[in-house]
């Protein structure tokens, strides 16, 4: 059974916004972002599973949040990405806006919101469905041929929740994917560290231990990350402009300066060096010092060896 079929009203269970409209025109966006999640997510047997379980009468605990979690995912970024289309008309005198009586188009502003809404909820639902089904592997058989399995379990972070436990970007998840190629290359320099602290067998001490290691890994992440990605800079606090990913974001967006970016750069960079000390200091001391005496060599007495 597909996720959504043209059922308007069930298909406004899964988008938190006011629609008066059939969702036919839909279909081919949510089909999309179906395919995109299928095949950069969680694969084709998987998907499978999903799908075979979108039937109404499904009562399986396990299986009916996961539906639940995929269509939140389709609807929300599928919407989001018919929303620059709703509003047109496309025809031989060229692109207008649709008209009807008592109807106005929506401010530019306003349309950029609700997609950041909409994006925001749809990758936060995908969040929730890759940390169901890696709780629930034993329903997911498949999960472990996912294609972003290995990433996922390997990762010293799996959501923005996470992460922002580290550094405050305040749960966005677009955040979180914009800055996953800067926490890989991160979690890469760590690798060393992390196979220390996975010899250490006092477990209180290897929780202290893991905690600093994502300390370090956020704030070398954030460090990277931030001369590479259209930010926006409020206090202490670094997020991903989405206003960018639209267009027109200079109609309300001040980009930072270069001595705000430089200041706060240079803060970062401290921060994260700082981090990386405090964890090798702390993995240091776990090892004795070395023996800095000289050794006392043998002495011969006559034909015998005597060890002093």
């Amino acid at each position: 059974m597909p996720l959504f079929t043209d059922d308007t009203a069930f298909f406004r269970r899964y988008v938190p916004v006011t629609m008066n409209f059939s969702v036919g025109p839909l279909r081919p966006y949510l089909d999309q972002v179906e395919e995109d999640i299928r095949t950069g997510f969680l694969g084709p047997d998987l998907a499978a599973q999903l799908l075979a379980a979108a039937v109404p009468v499904q009562t399986d605990p396990v299986l009916v949040p996961a539906v639940s979690y995929f269509r939140q995912v389709v609807a929300n970024l599928g919407f989001e990405r018919y929303l620059p289309f709703a509003e047109t008309q496309i025809g031989d005198d060229g692109v207008t806006i649709s008209a009807a009586d008592g109807r106005k188009a929506a401010f530019s502003y306003q349309t950029r919101n609700l997609a950041a809404r909409l994006a925001q909820s749809g990758w936060q639902a995908l969040d929730k469905l890759l940390a169901h089904l890696d709780e629930h592997e034993e329903t997911f058989t498949a999960w472990a041929d996912a294609p972003c399995y290995n990433e996922y379990r390997s990762s010293l972070f799996q959501s923005a929740r996470q992460f922002a436990t580290y550094y405050p970007i305040q749960g966005k998840c677009l955040t979180f994917r914009a800055l996953r190629p800067f926490l890989t290359r991160a979690e890469l320099t760590a690798a060393d560290r992390l196979a220390q602290i996975s010899q250490v067998t006092d477990q209180t001490r290897q929780t202290a231990l893991m905690q600093q290691l994502r300390y370090a890994v956020a704030f070398e992440t954030i460090a990277a990350g931030m001369p590479n990605l259209a930010v926006e800079i409020s206090g202490q606090t670094l997020q991903v402009n989405l206003a960018s990913q639209y267009g027109g974001a200079s109609e309300y967006f001040t980009a930072p300066s270069a001595e705000l970016l430089d200041r706060l750069g240079l803060k970062l960079r401290r921060q994260a060096d700082d981090a990386w000390q405090t964890l090798d200091n702390a993995l240091a001391a776990l090892s004795p010092p070395p023996d800095t005496e000289d050794p006392v060599p043998p002495a011969p007495i006559g034909d015998k060896i005597v060890y002093l």
